[in-house]
């Protein structure tokens, strides 16, 4: 774990997001766990990890990336019952592909629809500056 906290602190010290480091790193960890182990955890388990994981570090609502956490466990979990049976296919990475531009295109729309003063409060950077919109 300590690879992930200096990964967070990194990012958190040179973005523009003043998100939980401490939080984002458990996250982070806690959807590689569940995608790991995707057997013991109920089917939701590792939509609701990767919500959770990228609201943390957004500092938006989890509410706000489920379909990002839906999308992005699909493509994990297609990729691993793809390989598993030995059968990829240039098919199955195109839908993979697809399902994770859908995901990612997802979450922008839930960083980028925030209020302007809910982004901004997430704007500041250490020592009290902020950015300018």
């Amino acid at each position: 774990m300590p690879a992930l906290q200096t990964y967070f602190t990194l990012i958190h010290n040179t973005g523009n997001r003043n998100f939980d480091i401490a939080r984002t790193t458990r996250l982070e960890l806690e959807w590689w766990i569940v995608h790991r182990e995707h057997e013991r955890y109920g089917p939701d388990a590792l939509t609701n990890a990767c919500a959770e994981a990228a609201a943390s570090l957004y500092m938006v609502s989890a509410n706000a990336t489920r379909e990002h956490g839906r999308l992005r466990a699909q493509a994990m979990l297609l990729r691993d019952a793809r390989a598993e049976a030995g059968d990829m296919t240039d098919e199955d990475w195109a839908i993979i592909e697809s399902m994770l531009h859908q995901s990612y295109q997802s979450l922008s729309h839930a960083v980028t629809s925030l209020p302007l003063p809910l982004r901004q409060a997430g704007r500041e950077l250490r020592g009290g500056r902020r950015f300018l919109e």
